[in-house]
């Protein structure tokens, strides 16, 4: 797509597979990257799309899920929550989008709790963990197990 803003001012929005070269050949005042922690060879790829963000003001988005801790996007996350590096962390709550009234308690009635956590978070915890969440069981639900034993 070609968007033509002046005579001598023509911008081209390109998308790109996920893949660990993907745009490696190109320069982007913008990369907006969706649902890294679900692409293969995660770290491959952002350092390969981060390689293309324009050094004299280039921006780029990362909106993604998390994938379990174990996921490079999770050590994105943190080194942004550090200050480490050139992004800045930023999280919204499942409450920000607009959904209907029933939203929660119909999804949650079709999700298991660590499926619900990443898809409707409510702390960037939640959101973070995903699916992948390091085969590792919340506390209460192992002290909830044993007290049933």
């Amino acid at each position: 797509l070609r968007l033509y803003a002046g005579a001598d001012d023509v911008r081209a929005i390109v998308r790109y597979a996920a893949g660990a070269s993907v745009s490696i050949d190109q320069t982007a005042t913008h990369s907006h990257v969706d649902e890294l922690a679900r692409m293969p060879y995660t770290e491959q790829t952002w350092t390969a799309v981060e390689t293309t963000i324009s050094p004299t003001g280039g921006t780029c988005h990362i909106v993604t899920r998390g994938a379990g801790n174990a996921n490079y996007s999770a050590d994105l996350w943190h080194k942004a929550l550090a200050g480490d590096g050139n992004l800045y962390p930023f999280f919204s709550d499942w409450t920000k989008r607009p959904r209907p009234d029933d939203f929660y308690e119909e999804t949650k009635a079709s999700m298991t709790p660590l499926g619900l956590k990443e898809y409707c978070p409510e702390s960037w915890e939640d959101a973070i963990g995903g699916p992948g969440q390091d085969a590792v069981f919340p506390l209460s639900w192992i002290e909830g197990a044993l007290e049933g034993a």
